[in-house]
């Protein structure tokens, strides 16, 4: 069976297809990505600025049978030069509370 290893600074609870929850708890390493931003006009009497998203850090050189569990903005960035990294899928498949708030993921997503 496949390694998980939680990269971010939640636990993510996993409600399986078998009706089983896993909880994985963080690792106590969070993978980040770096993140510049450059003024732009303003919008009325707002700012605006331009996010420059720069290098992944705190993420673990790939190991065979593990899978690495990073935000969706760490995949995104990393597009699809990790395969081994998933991101909880918090959209429309979550499960929610009676508030909104997400408590547990269905499945994952994968880069690319």
């Amino acid at each position: 069976m496949e390694k998980l290893v939680n990269l971010t600074p939640h636990e993510v609870m996993i409600f399986h297809i078998d009706g089983h929850r896993y909880t994985i708890p963080p690792s106590g390493e969070v993978a980040r990505v770096r993140s510049e931003y450059e003024p732009c006009d303003n919008v009325e009497i707002f700012s605006t600025v331009k996010c420059i998203y720069g290098r992944v850090s705190g993420l673990p050189a790939p190991e065979n049978g593990t899978y690495y569990i990073v935000s969706g903005l760490v995949l995104n960035v990393l597009g699809n030069t990790r395969p081994d990294c998933i991101a909880p899928d918090t959209g429309p498949a979550a499960v929610r509370d009676e508030h909104g708030n997400v408590i547990g993921v269905r499945r994952f997503l994968r880069g690319g």
